[in-house]
């Protein structure tokens, strides 16, 4: 089928969605990063199977950066794309932006523009840390 076909590199092109970080590169980078090719029996992330040392070195540095230190993240993504890009392994053609309402009446410290420590769609991985941090209202 397809996913056996696609977790396992057998096709030339296809569309396909992932997600990435939301404040700092470290997932993102992670999405390419060769050692995160598909292991059998686990979640397959970089479906392009690009491989390139200089990017995987930077995704290690991004790993092992504090999210508090922007000015050497902002550095870190820059040189990264400066390999990515040239090199093109994905085409990004969409940005799926995620509108998803939340009443504040029962629960605060949801995820939002003012506190934006992850996405809030409850289909996605992270939403886990939304169900840690929400407080019941008071």
């Amino acid at each position: 089928g397809f996913f056996d076909n696609f977790s396992q590199g057998n096709y030339t092109g296809c569309l396909f969605g992932h997600g990435g970080s939301c404040r700092e590169p470290q997932e993102t980078l992670a999405l390419y990063q060769s050692a995160s090719t598909a292991i059998p029996g686990g979640h397959a992330v970089n479906f392009s199977r690009w491989h390139n040392d200089d990017f995987d070195a930077l995704a290690d540095e991004a790993y092992v950066t504090p999210p508090t230190d922007t000015e050497k993240l902002v550095d870190v993504w820059v040189r990264a794309m400066e390999i990515w890009l040239p090199e093109l392994p994905d085409i990004q053609l969409t940005h799926g932006f995620h509108r998803l309402p939340w009443t504040t009446e029962y629960w605060t410290n949801m995820p939002d523009q003012n506190n934006p420590y992850t996405n809030s769609a409850q289909w996605h991985l992270t939403f886990p840390l939304v169900l840690h941090n929400v407080k019941q209202s008071t």
